[in-house]
């Protein structure tokens, strides 16, 4: 048995190497959003990306689905200047050890008039903690304390590489142990968008460290990322090939970062975690995580737990009214 799960093991990743490279012959993308991304990148960057097109297959799907990358805070590196003062919060910035690898992770705590609970905010794939200053505000004049981090590899954390949550579940991990010793923080709630979702979720399926979960624009399964990021890119790719190129992506990514690929699986961890109040937002705009991964997961999930849906702008300096008023209503009932 163990032989024929090694035989199917490898013969996925052939096939996959095989695949991956002819995914170019369906269409040639030359939308929008990619000559936009290309605008951003520095020099510096662009050696990345090629580095990286060296090493995995999955660079035909724009660098983006599951493959660790090193470019990407080099991308809009203007955000890193906003600190909690910029929205006039007054905080105080530490370095704390990741709670696996000792990578350093850059964070803030901004006090709040609650003492014993904290709400930790946590970015998405393609951001960094200055991105997410936007949900300070409204939480912070509820009473709640809050702590907000950069994730390995982005922002001015330490690291190489973004896991889409494989790893990041360990910096979160020291942000709650943060919490909790130094700053006497009996109670955690976590809001994360997208990537800070997932990290949120997979953490709360593993540990019993966090009380409350705020999921923003999260993925129920990796291999509808590959499809959807590609269609989104002008790529026809049939989803029959969305599997084995998903799992070419993880064989090879995990020989070069050692992240378990395979925790990703939202739905999968969704069934480990027991009793924690989730409430479950998404954008109806999302082009790569489209909102009906909420819709299945709220459906999925037994515990606790609310949905809102909203199309918004990820862009604007402000959540909506909408957004605030069912974030705080759920605090206050279920933290």
């Amino acid at each position: 048995m163990k032989n024929l799960k090694n035989k199917l093991i490898m013969g996925a990743f052939i096939a996959s190497l095989i695949i991956s490279p002819t995914i170019g012959c369906f269409k040639k993308p030359n939308s929008p959003e990619r000559k936009s991304e290309r605008t951003h990148l520095t020099s510096k960057s662009k050696k990345n990306l090629e580095n990286i097109s060296y090493i995995s297959p999955s660079t035909i799907i724009d660098f983006y689905t599951l493959t660790p990358w090193k470019f990407r805070g080099e991308l809009f590196p203007k955000r890193f200047n906003k600190t909690p003062s910029t929205v006039g919060l007054k905080f105080k910035n530490y370095s704390i050890k990741s709670a696996q690898d000792d990578i350093k992770i850059d964070s803030w705590f901004i006090p709040g008039e609650i003492k014993d609970k904290a709400v930790v905010i946590c970015h998405s794939n393609d951001g960094a903690k200055a991105d997410m200053l936007k949900y300070t505000k409204f939480l912070n004049n509820e009473g709640y304390p809050i702590f907000m981090f950069d994730f390995r590899g982005q922002g001015n954390s330490e690291g190489k590489y973004v896991t889409y949550g494989a790893k990041e579940q360990y910096d979160l991990e020291a942000a709650i142990n943060h919490l909790k010793k130094e700053k006497g923080i009996e109670k955690i709630a976590v809001y994360g968008q997208r990537m800070g979702a997932a990290t949120a979720l997979i953490e709360a399926s593993k540990e019993k460290n966090i009380n409350l979960i705020i999921s923003d624009s999260v993925w129920k399964d990796v291999p509808n990322i590959t499809s959807n990021y590609a269609k989104r890119l002008g790529y026809d790719i049939p989803n029959s090939l969305a599997s084995p190129i998903t799992f070419g992506i993880h064989l090879l990514s995990f020989f070069k970062t050692g992240a378990n690929y395979s925790e990703l699986n939202i739905g999968k961890r969704l069934n480990k975690i027991n009793n924690i109040p989730i409430l479950f937002i998404h954008n109806k705009k999302d082009p790569l995580y489209p909102f009906e991964n909420s819709v299945q997961l709220h459906k999925q999930y037994n515990g606790p737990k609310d949905i809102l849906l909203e199309n918004y702008n990820r862009k604007l300096l402000n959540p909506s009214h909408t957004l605030k008023k069912k974030v705080t209503r759920f605090l206050k009932k279920h933290f």
